[in-house]
């Protein structure tokens, strides 16, 4: 659900419902920030979104100029469109931590790299929470940096 400042409390929870309800039915793949407040996972499971998810993501993921059809950290996440349980997971996490990533991709890889965690987290992996609140803390203090009124006066 795209963030929208201008939105009003009631606005803004009558909209989270409707797309919290098109994400359990599986017709709206929920960014990692609705996922953050509170949004179910599209199909209403971690597998079904993270399988979702993949397949969006892998066309994401490839290098500028690269001619084979597909490079590992591609192959990688090709196989969470199969099977997404916390082993596949780890497995695929573990691989791209072991692929040296290009610099053009980075930003990328990072942006997947966080659902995963999060992905991790959710069906019990209590090896990568730091990560999870590093990146929660990041994220609200992101959204309090830019959270000022018209006049340019902080409102937090």
């Amino acid at each position: 659900m795209p963030p929208k400042a201008s939105m009003d409390p009631k606005t803004w929870t009558d909209r989270f419902k409707q797309y919290n309800k098109a994400a359990k039915e599986g017709r709206y793949l929920p960014s990692l920030h609705d996922l953050y407040c509170g949004m179910s996972f599209f199909g209403g499971s971690v597998a079904a979104d993270a399988q979702e998810w993949s397949k969006h993501i892998v066309p994401d993921l490839a290098q500028k100029g690269q001619e084979m059809p597909r490079n590992p950290v591609q192959i990688a996440y090709e196989r969470l469109m199969v099977s997404a349980r916390l082993e596949d997971l780890q497995s695929v996490y573990e691989e791209i931590s072991e692929y040296r990533i290009p610099l053009e991709m980075l930003g990328e890889i990072l942006r997947a790299d966080r659902r995963m965690v999060f992905y991790r987290v959710a069906l019990g992996d209590e090896s990568v929470c730091r990560c999870l609140m590093y990146d929660l803390f990041y994220t609200i203090r992101l959204l309090s940096d830019s959270a000022t009124d018209f006049d340019g006066i902080d409102i937090y």
